[in-house]
């Protein structure tokens, strides 16, 4: 069925004093990392880097880009630095160019910046279609600058209100079918990470099948935090409501 399935502990973390998290990398046509699964990247001096269902952007020729990918609410993905240095990267991938493909990200994803020194890490969530409805995202530092969280679907809408998307119907595959509509990301998602120093960007992927918009339909406001940028680059259109 070409599912890959993680349900417990991948380790590869650097506990030692000067040392680093090391890589993580979960791939397959689609890959699932259920309720309970940790993904531990952690390093002393530096966070690691955990690719589930491709690299940056899908750019690593070395990792195979997932189809889908579908990472539960109870799972968590860490590749923060635990004393000094900066986070790692966390990157939840599906191939954007697919139809039909998803990323449903709804676990824990944390990539800090050491607890003395060091900026945030970088996160990832990606896909053709793209459900991050109740996601804990951190990539913050507490004694340095923020990291970046990217997300980087077909069609995007900022949105007030939450959508229905991470209901998921009875079945086997289900988990990684794509949902109604266009992608929707609370406007407070983002102003939480903003607040917290995370820059974010928004981003539509060049797939050639959508239209490659960014709508807008609710204020983003940032209140607090150390400096952080919000960067919004439409293949197609950027769409700001009255």
């Amino acid at each position: 069925s070409g599912v890959v399935s993680v349900g417990g502990t991948l380790q590869a973390s650097g506990t030692a004093a000067g040392t680093t998290g090391g890589s993580i990398t979960v791939s397959g046509d689609k890959v699932a990392v259920n309720d309970g699964a940790l993904l531990d990247a952690t390093g002393h001096a530096g966070g690691g880097t955990i690719a589930v269902g491709g690299g940056w952007q899908g750019k690593d020729p070395h990792i195979r880009q997932a189809n889908a990918v579908y990472i539960a609410r109870g799972a968590t993905l860490d590749a923060s630095a635990t004393s000094t240095g900066d986070g790692g990267t966390i990157v939840a991938w599906s191939d954007v160019s697919k139809p039909g493909g998803s990323t449903r990200v709804y676990g824990t994803l944390r990539a800090r910046g050491g607890a003395l020194s060091g900026n945030g890490g970088r996160i990832e969530t990606s896909g053709h279609w793209l459900d991050v409805q109740g996601m804990r995202l951190d990539a913050a530092a507490q004694n340095g600058n923020g990291g970046t969280w990217l997300l980087d679907p077909e069609d995007l809408t900022i949105g007030a209100l939450p959508t229905d998307a991470m209901f998921i119907p009875p079945g086997p595959f289900a988990i990684f079918a794509s949902g109604p509509g266009t992608p929707n990301v609370l406007n407070t998602d983002i102003e939480t990470q903003l607040n917290l120093g995370v820059s974010v960007v928004l981003q539509t992927a060049p797939t050639g099948t959508g239209a490659g918009n960014i709508t807008v339909n609710a204020n983003i406001s940032k209140t607090g935090g150390g400096n952080a940028a919000l960067t919004l680059q439409a293949i197609g259109g950027i769409a700001l409501a009255n």
